[in-house]
């Protein structure tokens, strides 16, 4: 039977009814009745409902190692090239390429910590950081190094997570990623859906937007991570108040730009990157990203996601 979980659903379509088309949501009841009469459906992800379920009956009978004799099955975009049938929720073809093939981007599957001490040597005050509360765990991420990896497979107080972030979007996530009782490790596509990081797995190589831990394309479409809380906020804070948290270390194994910005144009620019009209309905993501030069001490937050710069929910009062 294909899992579908659905929790925490609900609180995401509150933020995403909350965007608007780059500055934040009007304080407004317009707003608010927007939200309370979509569907599930209509706000998460982004996809027609008719065509979810249509894609989710598909993945049922589809087989992705029926079409090689290889161990690793084709990538989708392969299969779709030879006259497979793929499920898919959205259009293949409005999956861009980002430019930097599968794995480009290196994911890190083996993270390192370091102490507070340690890691303030070259964090400043203002560096925003992603803070995970997990069991008697308490780690962070500094986005000066998911900037350049954009997932990190962890194990924190016992259990297998998932840190995402899409620079894109400056939207942040973590997950289980555990799907039926098995571990799933996940890797970056090279793809993108209306500018945000499309995820996949390595054991289908089925494709899941990061902003709803939801596959919609491949064998696992419907399937659905179960997002955990997750806080974004200024290094100087964290350090200050969980003063033996462990912190993501630069020693990814990788040769990086460590807090170097790599999306200086995309800051600057006045559109969205690599999409036009020709997506059908623009960028998922509304608003741009907030360059780390811009951080102030940051405001703590009760949501569990870190949503994209003027994508706040109503009332919030989030740095910007």
């Amino acid at each position: 039977m294909r899992r579908r979980m659905l929790l925490g659903l609900a609180a995401l379509a509150l933020g995403l009814a909350a965007c608007t088309a780059g500055s934040p949501a009007p304080d407004s009841e317009s707003s608010d009745d927007a939200a309370a009469g979509a569907t599930a459906g209509e706000l998460v992800g982004g996809v027609d409902p008719a065509a979810r379920e249509q894609a989710i009956a598909a993945a049922e009978d589809f087989d992705p190692f029926a079409h090689t004799d290889s161990d690793t099955p084709p990538w989708p975009w392969e299969l779709a090239a030879r006259g497979v049938d793929v499920p898919a929720m959205v259009p293949l073809d409005e999956l861009r390429s980002g430019g930097p093939p599968p794995d480009g981007i290196p994911p890190i599957d083996d993270p390192q910590f370091e102490s507070v001490a340690a890691a303030d040597e070259w964090l400043t005050d203002r560096d925003p950081v992603l803070l995970i509360e997990h069991g008697n765990a308490v780690r962070a991420y500094p986005l000066a190094i998911l900037t350049f990896h954009e997932v990190v497979n962890d194990v924190v107080a016992g259990d297998p997570l998932l840190v995402t972030y899409c620079p894109l979007c400056n939207s942040a996530l973590a997950f289980e990623h555990t799907l039926d009782g098995e571990v799933v490790e996940f890797g970056t596509s090279g793809r993108l859906w209306r500018s945000n990081l499309v995820m996949y797995d390595r054991a289908t190589r089925s494709l899941w937007l990061q902003f709803t831990g939801e596959a919609i394309v491949g064998a696992r479409v419907g399937d659905q991570l179960e997002r955990l809380p997750l806080q974004m906020a200024a290094w100087g804070d964290v350090a200050q108040r969980w003063p033996d948290a462990e912190v993501l270390s630069r020693d990814t194994g990788h040769d990086r730009p460590y807090g170097e910005n790599p999306y200086v144009g995309y800051d600057e620019g006045g559109s969205p990157m690599l999409f036009g009209d020709d997506t059908g309905s623009g960028p998922w993501c509304c608003g741009r990203r907030a360059p780390h030069r811009r951080w102030t001490r940051a405001t703590w937050l009760p949501a569990t996601t870190w949503a994209p710069r003027g994508c706040f929910a109503r009332g919030s009062t989030a740095a910007r």
